[in-house]
């Protein structure tokens, strides 16, 4: 769904997922100006086919945490599948890694949806309320799906805004 003029008085589009805290994409940051709202629906039509995998229905592409730190930019704005384990002190820092590439990590944060959902809580309760916070003493296996970002200006410099969190496994070390 498409609006013309949003209370900053910028085109926006609902998101595909429905979810009251992403219901609103910025897409284009010039002011409308009283354009109609035909006019409006039409750029808003041409905006949605550049939507990417979402608006699609594409499957997300499942690469490694390896790949993905290698190959950036070929990822970069992707709908990622990616497994791995978490690394965290339970403080300041939370990525999902991978043995074959290690240190490298990538970290992650939730849309509103995915922060609501049974298996996101799990995880959050199980870095950080589990035996001690973080991952010291014990192994967190995850599926996490969302779309990458690579090469930010901010720490964490690659990033997976979470929509869907899978496969969950947590095991203490004995």
């Amino acid at each position: 769904m498409v609006t013309g003029d949003s209370p900053e008085g910028l085109l926006r589009i609902k998101g595909p997922d429905g979810d009251p805290a992403r219901r609103w994409r910025v897409i284009v940051g010039v002011p409308w100006l009283r354009w109609s709202g035909s006019i409006a629906r039409v750029a808003g039509t041409v905006i949605l086919v550049g939507y990417g995998s979402l608006a699609r229905g594409n499957p997300p592409l499942r690469p490694t945490v390896c790949e993905i730190a290698r190959h950036q930019q070929a990822f970069n704005g992707k709908i990622v599948r990616v497994s791995g384990t978490i690394e965290s002190d339970g403080q300041e820092y939370t990525l999902i890694t991978d043995a074959a590439c290690a240190p490298i990590g990538i970290g992650f944060e939730y849309t509103a949806a995915a922060s609501r959902s049974p298996t996101a809580q799990q995880l959050r309760n199980a870095i950080l309320f589990t035996g001690k916070p973080g991952t010291q003493d014990k192994v967190i296996t995850v599926t996490l799906v969302g779309r990458f970002f690579g090469n930010r200006k901010t720490w964490p410099t690659r990033l997976i805004l979470v929509k869907k969190v899978s496969n969950l496994s947590v095991r203490p070390i004995k």
